[in-house]
């Protein structure tokens, strides 16, 4: 890993700790907050996706592909944008949902992983079950705003933790001669 892509991984997990400060210290109007923050997040991916796919991945076996992740993106971001005026228990569940869902895909990922011989599949594994075990946690005070705030708080000090474990853990450099 790049000393540029490390310094990316610290500087996101930086911003998700102040989101997670930002959220505890107003629980009631977190759910917005959380939304602002759900929907840059996916608008700047799907924009990083787009201008990837126009500079490289066009030019690339399975670039299409690419565009159509970037699309997609762009269209939850813009979804996003428009549930601030949805009652809470819809922003909720659809959180809930994309929890979930980074769970499930985060253990298919560590799964891949172990039958390749990575090393890091251990913590792929857990990243995943901790995020699936806070979206079934968060169904249980569903009618909790306040605790659902915190829940995602703590989602996102763990995967802030997460991101500096993986920008500091030490990579294994290939050479090819």
């Amino acid at each position: 890993m790049g000393k540029m892509k490390r310094f990316e991984l610290i500087l996101k997990a930086v911003l998700m700790i102040l989101a997670g400060i930002i959220i505890v210290a107003d629980p009631e109007n977190g759910y917005q907050i959380v939304t602002a923050i759900l929907c840059l997040s996916l608008l700047i991916y799907g924009i990083r996706m787009l201008i990837y796919y126009l500079t490289m991945a066009r030019h690339m076996v399975g670039g299409r592909l690419i565009l159509f992740v970037a699309v997609i993106e762009l269209d939850f971001a813009l979804f996003t944008m428009t549930l601030s005026d949805v009652p809470k228990l819809y922003v909720v569940l659809y959180l809930l949902a994309i929890n979930a869902l980074s769970g499930v895909i985060e253990i298919l990922r560590s799964l891949e992983s172990r039958r390749g011989g990575a090393s890091t599949w251990k913590l792929n594994m857990t990243h995943g079950i901790i995020n699936i075990a806070i979206a079934v946690m968060s169904l249980v005070f569903i009618k909790n705003t306040n605790m659902l705030s915190y829940m995602y708080c703590l989602g996102l000090f763990y995967s802030a933790a997460i991101n500096v474990i993986r920008a500091l853990r030490r990579t294994a450099i290939v050479y090819v001669a």
